[in-house]
């Protein structure tokens, strides 16, 4: 019997790059096609093994990205009663401070219409002093995914009216947001980022498209169409990042 292949999550973020050629142009949009014929075979001729998921701001309803087989959801209300219901582990923190998970626990972690509502700036424990609540968030990803892990989030951006019109979005992002958090010396090193990810991908998106980055290229630019033709463009920014480390 023929063996089949394996894949964790860092490797399935991998597989959402063939379904993520947003088409730019024709040639694009021709070869999403072929990539999602591809793409559908891998899927159904692979057997997922277990591998770690977290979802930060996830509600009573976590998402699971990559298929993984454990996972867990982290918000700060509390939805234990309905880890049961869902099969996953809910736990409630203060998203803002660091998260009760050892380093290199999990394999990729997601934020779905969450990081909007992550403060830039706010007052210090004592009062005297400012805190960076975005770049600690960004911080504490890095430090949780093992390398190569992937960092996936969607999120409302500037100038589409839903990166303004909740008034808890106190973040805005933007197209380059991003750059902040690449590379080996990013520029919010001076602001006390210690992180390094790598950038799988990065670009404007229907919202639904993040939650499955395993389905079809042909779905997704469908996804993609209906949105920038009939509902007013599309308005959020997709960013795929994997986690850089040093062995050791």
């Amino acid at each position: 019997m023929r063996d089949v292949p394996q894949l964790d999550a860092r490797q399935k973020c991998d597989v959402a790059v063939i379904t993520t050629n947003f088409y730019s142009s024709l040639h694009n949009k021709l070869r999403s096609k072929r990539t999602g014929r591809i793409h559908r075979k891998l899927v159904r001729s692979t057997i997922f093994i277990m591998t770690r998921h977290l979802d930060l701001g996830c509600g009573d309803n976590p998402r699971n990205p990559f298929l993984t087989n454990d996972l867990y959801g982290v918000d700060l209300a509390d939805f234990s009663g309905c880890a049961e219901r869902v099969g996953t582990h809910l736990i409630t923190a203060d998203l803002l401070e660091p998260l009760p998970f050892d380093a290199d626990f999990f394999d990729s972690i997601s934020a779905y219409d969450f990081l909007e509502h992550v403060p830039r700036v706010a007052p210090g424990s004592k009062g005297d002093s400012t805190e960076l609540p975005f770049i600690n968030l960004m911080n504490e990803v890095w430090r949780l995914l093992r390398h190569d892990g992937c960092f996936i989030a969607s999120t409302p951006a500037f100038p589409h009216r839903k990166a303004f019109q909740d008034p808890t979005h106190v973040n805005i992002i933007t197209r380059d947001t991003h750059k902040y958090f690449l590379g080996d010396e990013p520029y919010s090193r001076r602001y006390g980022f210690v992180g390094n990810f790598r950038e799988v991908y990065v670009g404007w998106d229907a919202e639904k498209n993040a939650w499955q980055p395993l389905q079809s290229s042909f779905r997704k630019a469908f996804r993609n169409f209906e949105h920038a033709v009939l509902k007013g463009g599309r308005s959020h920014i997709t960013w795929m990042f994997k986690a850089v480390k040093t062995p050791g």
